[in-house]
């Protein structure tokens, strides 16, 4: 009959089926197993191949996000993906938090109830004329973010014709957009097809353009503090690793 061992390894071979893992979360079953007794033989599960790091240099990102800027121009839709098309008004303002505030996608896709960025997070002046959006990031902390005033208009086509309660960033006011919707418009918008460009990521290009900007700049400048608190909202000294 079977044994315990043959068990256990037979739950662990259909637990992982014919995923691959990394040379370190192997070592890190084998720790695992050999900490509980256990002898799971995890030789025959295959290794994943690391993916290559993908670093945007300064000028390839700006190149892109004058490219981009040109695409958006003007009225109409843009196809984000072969099948999904956005207002360019929207498109536009969702370039701006992320290429030029370094938001993660996180907060355009979340539903109303869990933090996403709704109508009612739109301030607007005496005129009813919008100036700033409330956004909400890690944790519940919520961020202020001043309009420029080219973006004003398309925030007024974003807010038209929906409640305080419906969320921004959405094409019928109640979905919020998917991942797989913000990952094909990195690609499109930011990356133009480099696998590997995330939110995260271009938090952490922005932050090391601002290095560079300051060694180029021999200490006579502090982009690298300017940036890790004022855009990527860090406490003073804590910085690159809580990105």
């Amino acid at each position: 009959g079977e044994t315990l061992k043959d068990a256990t390894q037979k739950l662990f071979n259909d637990y992982i089926g014919d995923r691959s893992l990394s040379v370190e979360a192997k070592r890190r079953y084998e720790r695992q197993f050999e900490t509980l007794g256990l002898d799971i033989d995890v030789s025959g599960v295959k290794v994943s191949i690391p993916k290559e790091k993908i670093i945007l240099t300064t000028g390839e990102y700006q190149r892109n996000i004058a490219k981009t800027s040109k695409k958006l121009e003007g009225e109409g839709d843009v196809n984000i993906s072969p099948k999904v098309k956005m207002p360019k008004f929207m498109a536009r303002i969702i370039m701006n938090l992320k290429s030029r505030w370094g938001h993660r996608d996180t907060i355009f896709k979340r539903t109303a109830k869990n933090g996403g960025i709704t109508v009612a997070d739109v301030e607007l002046n005496p005129k009813g004329d919008p100036y700033g959006i409330w956004v909400t990031e890690k944790r519940g902390k919520r961020i202020f973010r001043f309009l420029e005033p080219k973006l004003i208009e398309d925030v007024k086509s974003l807010i038209k014709g929906k409640s305080k309660g419906e969320l921004l960033f959405s094409l019928d006011g109640k979905k919020p957009l998917s991942k797989e919707n913000m990952e094909n418009f990195t690609r499109n918008f930011i990356s133009y097809g480099k696998e590997g460009v995330t939110g995260h990521k271009i938090r952490t290009f922005l932050l090391t353009a601002a290095r560079e900007l300051d060694k180029i700049n021999k200490g006579k400048t502090n982009f690298t503090e300017f940036t890790d608190r004022f855009l990527l909202l860090h406490k003073p000294g804590k910085g690159s690793d809580k990105l």
